[in-house]
């Protein structure tokens, strides 16, 4: 067998031509690509705004929920204080109703005492 090679020479002008002429014919094609493609890059953009107002209207409503469950532990917490507050208040105040019994009965005792000396003195002295 014998291998030949076979060159076909073809002019600049008619390869100019050629490429003119597949750019024609491909250049309709393009646009309507390039169009389609814009619409749906449209579509998703318009697709991505609503999901993002959607996620934040979402969010929102969860913060706003997180916010009322903060508000509402912060009110429990402050009434428990105040509660806890009452009852230290309570208890400060039986403290210091103990110390002042506690100070009254020293003085009656003290009182006790100076009366039975004022007896004895009495009675030594009839």
């Amino acid at each position: 067998m014998s291998n030949q090679r076979h060159f076909d020479l073809v002019s600049e002008r008619e390869v100019r031509q050629a490429r003119e002429h597949v750019a024609a014919e491909i250049a309709p094609l393009l646009r309507e690509l390039i169009m389609r493609a814009e619409e749906v890059l449209g579509k998703d953009e318009q697709k991505a705004r609503a999901l993002r107002s959607k996620v934040r209207v979402i969010i929102s409503h969860k913060a706003t929920e997180e916010l009322a469950k903060v508000d509402a532990q912060a009110q429990t917490l402050a009434e428990e204080k105040d509660a806890a507050l009452g009852q230290t208040a309570s208890q400060m105040e039986y403290d210091a109703q103990v110390q002042e019994l506690e100070k009254l009965r020293k003085q009656r005792a003290q009182l006790m005492e100076h009366v039975n000396m004022l007896e004895k003195q009495g009675k030594a002295v009839l």
